[in-house]
């Protein structure tokens, strides 16, 4: 009865959150099935490295990262998604030499993005911009305690306006930790990192939420049979994270597969694969699969928790 009602909230929560988003054409491009594709819309050029890409909550805009292979720069673009597929990249931000990792809340009224204090990406910290009449506010950092002396990276963020985000600061297990904060009052509360059986010494980061927080889809270098920076999913269970599971050999590589972010209708994962961090490279791409893996592998995680 347990494992019942378990699969039944993790299924209607999924149907509840992402319903609003079901008109998605995705540039009329034939979705994947269970093996992923690359995300190629006439309006990215093959030459172009691309880092991060998602959608607004109401399926209305499409955000991507253009960069190179030596991060000497990166560029935050908006896609207006109209009914004649013309579709001109608008430029955000162009006073941001180095912006990352772009997320619009669950409301749709805010665009967070990763950005340096200087023209270094090795430091970097969490901006938020308003939605205004004609788009975006000047972005701004967010304050403490979220940002810090150290680095806070990859921000996602649940519907009950719960922050999702990596930092290296102190007392963590690892390299990078994913660490959480409630948003009560109008403010976002100490963060809370989210212990051992998510991070590792490893480097543990890039968190998506699910908006009803049902399950976390991260990037991480822990041990696996791929040799690169590999995707994997957590399920929360009595506000406790199961043990993370690689989404296996069909969507994790040898190369970097990173920065996961699913549709707003619940339907595909996006994510970048990238050859290596730095240097001479083939042009990172975005690539997305179907979420049918979720379902699997949440039985699989209760199955655990069971034994």
């Amino acid at each position: 009865m347990k494992n019942l009602v378990f699969f039944l909230v993790v299924f209607l929560n999924t149907i509840i959150c992402f319903s609003q988003s079901e008109s998605l054409n995705y540039f009329d491009l034939e979705p994947p099935k269970d093996i992923p594709k690359q995300f190629n819309p006439d309006f990215i050029p093959d030459s172009c490295f691309v880092q991060n890409g998602c959608f607004s909550a109401d399926g209305k805009e499409f955000y991507y990262i253009e960069t190179d292979g030596n991060w000497s720069y990166s560029k935050l673009f908006q896609i207006k998604i109209n009914e004649d597929n013309h579709h001109i990249p608008l430029h955000l931000f162009p006073d941001f030499n180095l912006i990352l990792v772009p997320f619009v809340s669950p409301d749709n009224q805010k665009l967070f993005f990763i950005s340096s204090k200087s023209d270094s990406i090795i430091s970097g910290d969490i901006f938020v911009s308003e939605r205004i009449k004609n788009g975006w506010s000047n972005p701004k950092p967010l304050a403490e305690p979220i940002n810090s002396a150290f680095n806070e990276w990859e921000v996602s963020v649940a519907k009950n306006g719960t922050l999702y985000f990596s930092s290296d600061r102190p007392n963590g297990y690892g390299t990078m930790d994913i660490y959480k904060s409630e948003f009560k009052n109008g403010q976002f509360q100490e963060p809370i990192n989210l212990g051992k059986n998510i991070n590792t010494e490893s480097l543990d980061e890039c968190a998506y939420i699910a908006p009803d927080e049902s399950y976390m889809i991260f990037n991480s270098w822990k041990e696996a049979s791929q040799k690169g920076n590999n995707l994997y999913i957590s399920f929360n269970k009595n506000d406790e994270w199961t043990k993370p599971l690689n989404l296996g050999d069909l969507i994790n590589t040898d190369q970097l597969d990173i920065y996961p972010n699913v549709s707003p209708d619940g339907k595909y994962l996006f994510f970048t694969r990238r050859e290596k961090p730095y240097g001479p490279q083939q042009p990172s791409k975005l690539y997305w699969v179907k979420t049918s893996f979720i379902d699997s592998l949440s039985k699989q995680a209760h199955h655990i928790l069971e034994d």
